[in-house]
């Protein structure tokens, strides 16, 4: 029987650079896996009528606190390693050990940033105003106007955070688009760029944005057993955002993972069935850290645009 070269495999993969949730919602630990963020009102930014009499006392200021609830919740996943495989590969148990351990982190990297994908996305989390449905997609190059819907979507965070975004996220596919649209190429000519292919910060400046996180990654869409299917993770969605550089004490930011309990694999026997089980979990939950009101908690950093291209 032929043996199989142990220096090399084939395999189609996401690379770790192919994902963007670390991106959009940075990891923060907790010590709980339920409680309360506390969230200031806006009144420190009202004018108050700050004179006083000469012998009078300065008059109060008021500064509303309120409690914004967050909860975490568990997400593994497992892989099956039988005796008799091991018995009959040339490499050893812990080079398949490690095999499944790989496997089930890649799973569980490609669930992260599909769920990323969904709370980024869909309308119904943000505020009211803070999303649109574009009727002209932007690869109608003669109608689509992206430097105004973009325009649109900064004022509206900045009227409800006081700071402009300055990151955006989509997918390779829409960043194609986008890159190639003749008013985002004449807007970088204009600037004294040269028209070569514009990388993530030349068009992000275009934009008056710091970057622009490119989701790369793809998942098989097809049922197990069917003719493999490769599309983005990421749909025809552009989000604007900010992003906080330093999120502490009397800050806001777009979101964060708050994590519970940090990634852990376990291996375990099943001697019924002769095999070792390797099982990876961890407990986490995507939070906005900017918020309409503690009762909604829907987003006001990031806008979001739907039905970019066609």
């Amino acid at each position: 029987t032929p043996t199989p070269l142990n220096n090399v495999t084939l395999k189609v993969m996401n690379a770790p650079g192919d994902f963007i949730a670390p991106q959009l919602f940075p990891f923060l630990s907790v010590g709980k896996p339920s409680g309360e963020i506390y969230v200031y009102s806006k009144d420190n930014l009202r004018v108050d009528r700050a004179a006083k009499s000469d012998h009078g006392v300065s008059p109060a200021i008021s500064s509303g606190l309120e409690k914004l609830s967050y909860s975490t919740a568990p997400f593994g996943l497992r892989t099956q390693i039988f005796d008799r495989d091991v018995a009959k590969a040339d490499q050893p148990i812990r080079a398949l050990l490690q095999e499944g351990t790989e496997a089930v982190a890649e799973k569980l990297r490609l669930a992260f940033e599909a769920a990323a994908y969904s709370k980024a996305t869909t309308s119904g989390n943000y505020a009211a105003g803070h999303s649109a449905a574009l009727v002209n997609t932007w690869d109608d190059y003669a109608n689509g106007d992206p430097l105004g819907d973009v325009r649109t979507g900064r004022a509206k965070v900045r009227t409800a955070v006081g700071t402009f975004p300055n990151y955006m996220a989509m997918s390779a596919t829409d960043f194609e688009v986008l890159r190639n649209h003749p008013d985002v190429l004449g807007r970088y000519l204009q600037t004294g760029g040269l028209a070569a292919d514009l990388g993530t910060r030349q068009v992000a400046a275009v934009f008056g944005l710091l970057d622009i996180f490119v989701a790369n990654a793809s998942s098989n869409t097809a049922a197990e057993g069917q003719a493999d299917a490769l599309s983005d993770v990421w749909g025809d969605s552009a989000v604007l955002l900010y992003r906080n550089p330093s999120l502490g004490k009397r800050t806001m930011d777009f979101g964060r993972t708050l994590v519970y309990r940090n990634l852990n694999t376990r291996t375990y026997r099943e001697e019924r069935s002769l095999s070792t089980w390797v099982d990876t979990d961890w407990d986490y939950g995507m939070q906005w850290m900017a918020v309409d009101g503690v009762s909604s908690g829907l987003g006001t950093a990031g806008y979001l645009i739907t039905n970019v291209h066609s």
